[in-house]
């Protein structure tokens, strides 16, 4: 699978470091999640997760904007694209999505607010 670098999707970025740095850090604990997902929403940010491909932790910021903002979302795919990429990615892509804590809070907060 290729990993498309040179584009930018909303709320992802790239990490500098994903293995862990210093002396007290463990070969297990490397990881090839090379990607970061964040939502800021009502002057906080939420932290998605670290994903594989930028592909992934956009599909995330997707579902985590939809959930706070709803039709106000503005989202790196629109749902049909969505689909067609979590089914190319296949079980890679069943975790994305999932709600995170800060994520569901926000949900939460904005269907509150509504």
């Amino acid at each position: 699978m290729e990993q498309e670098t040179d584009k930018k999707y909303r709320g992802v970025f790239r990490l500098r470091h994903p293995e862990p740095q210093g002396k007290r850090s463990r070969a297990s604990n490397v990881t090839r999640k090379h990607f970061c997902a964040q939502l800021y929403h009502h002057g906080r940010t939420h932290h998605l997760g670290r994903f594989v491909t930028a592909e992934e932790a956009a599909l995330a910021y997707d579902d985590a904007a939809r959930e706070a903002l709803g039709a106000r979302a503005r989202c790196n795919f629109s749902q049909r694209e969505a689909e067609e990429i979590r089914k190319r990615l296949g079980g890679a892509a069943d975790a994305v999505g999932s709600a995170h804590p800060p994520a569901a809070a926000a949900a939460a907060a904005a269907a509150a607010a509504a």
